[in-house]
């Protein structure tokens, strides 16, 4: 049985052996390839894309109004992509005791309910959905009887190669710890579908997304996913 901390840490393993791959393969073109991938993004897709020598701090300094794939809003979408040249490793310790006792399984009906807007995106044809031995559920007080105390879900999708990745952690009220990095505060927000959204991809290809959806929090970890793909799987989410 894989419980919340261990499919995180496979995810973020696999993340750092498929970045330490892409580094390995581009290390006498990196600059050239990612020049040649940029210019090419944007004539086949659209997308505004910006990039920096420091990311972290300094924020872009233009985007481009674009149309994201499988968004209904589309007039009003904006992408910014911003290059992140690392992504921290660091963890946030938490400090609140998952009792076995207080485990609430919730099936994907009553845990949508919960949260009250969809969690489950669609994702490409070749991503499965990988589940825990115990499924979804929260955490209740007093034996799953009180108040919920914990109630972030991971929703993790991979091929059979374990290249290609979809990783979401949900929480309700607020963005949900992350045990795999964030994006830095000043980073440039996309609009989708009217709703503020912050994209970083670093140099090994992977996709950080964060945003807030009705009062529910969204992290994602996308991997060998194309940037039209990566938007897609995000649109899905958001209404």
């Amino acid at each position: 049985m894989k419980t919340y901390y261990e499919m995180a840490n496979d995810v973020f393993r696999r993340r750092d052996a498929y970045e330490a791959k892409q580094k390995q393969k581009q290390k006498t073109v990196r600059y050239t390839a990612a020049l040649f991938s940029c210019f090419c993004l944007i004539a086949l897709a659209g997308i505004g894309i910006w990039q920096s020598d420091k990311p972290e701090s300094t924020p872009p300094t233009d985007s481009v109004d674009t149309d994201a794939p499988g968004t209904a809003n589309q007039a009003e979408n904006v992408i910014v992509i911003n290059a992140l040249t690392s992504v921290s490793a660091s963890r946030t310790k938490i400090d609140i005791p998952l009792l076995s006792d207080d485990f609430v399984p919730t099936d994907k009906s009553t845990l949508k309910e919960y949260y009250g807007t969809n969690i489950f995106p669609t994702v490409p044809d070749d991503l499965q959905e990988e589940v825990g031995e115990n499924g979804y559920g929260i955490y209740k007080r007093n034996g799953g009887t009180g108040e919920v105390y914990w109630d972030s879900t991971v929703i993790h999708y991979t091929d059979v190669h374990f290249s290609r990745s979809v990783n979401i952690e949900v929480k309700k009220g607020g963005l949900p710890v992350s045990d795999y990095g964030t994006l830095p505060d000043d980073c440039r927000k996309s609009t989708i579908n009217g709703v503020e959204v912050g994209i970083g991809q670093d140099d090994g290809g992977c996709y950080l997304v964060e945003f807030m959806v009705q009062n529910v929090g969204f992290r994602m970890v996308l991997e060998g996913l194309s940037q039209e793909e990566m938007l897609t799987v995000v649109a899905s989410l958001i209404p």
